[in-house]
């Protein structure tokens, strides 16, 4: 199935982001600015959710967001490092190029209505309410 048939989550792009942005730097200018991009985008699209913009709207509004989303990547990507290297604008660098290469599933959410761009309800219909009640304790867990 094509990559534009899939939609990745956006809550682990978000984490991503965050992790670059955590790095001193130039990484941390790139998550800060990718950071600010996702919040753009949902603010976008929670507006769409509201019935305050239409479908047609969204996708317009969103077309810079994500182009600048994608260059910020692309940008990232481009930059070199040494293999095997372990530092902080490595670690930048393969995380850019991660999710550029699953680019197309981004933007699902922006051409089919239905789709969500973060997981959340799916795992809320698949999980039962015990499952989903462990799951704030689990997210607590990896995050320290």
């Amino acid at each position: 199935m094509p990559l534009q048939r899939h939609q990745i989550c956006w809550v682990h792009i978000k984490r991503d982001c965050t992790a670059i942005a955590e790095f001193p730097g130039v990484s941390s200018e790139m998550g800060q600015r990718l950071l600010e991009l996702e919040r753009q985008l949902f603010h976008q699209w929670h507006c769409w959710r509201e019935g305050q913009i239409s479908r047609q709207d969204l996708q317009a509004i969103t077309t810079p967001i994500r182009q600048a989303i994608e260059t910020t990547l692309n940008e990232g990507s481009d930059l070199g490092f040494a293999k095997g290297e372990t530092t902080p604008w490595a670690s930048t660098v393969r995380t850019c190029r991660q999710i550029l290469k699953v680019a197309p599933a981004l933007w699902t959410f922006l051409d089919y209505s239905e789709v969500e761009p973060t997981n959340n309800a799916a795992v809320d219909e698949v999980f039962s309410p015990r499952v989903r009640a462990l799951r704030p304790a689990v997210i607590h867990r990896k995050l320290n």
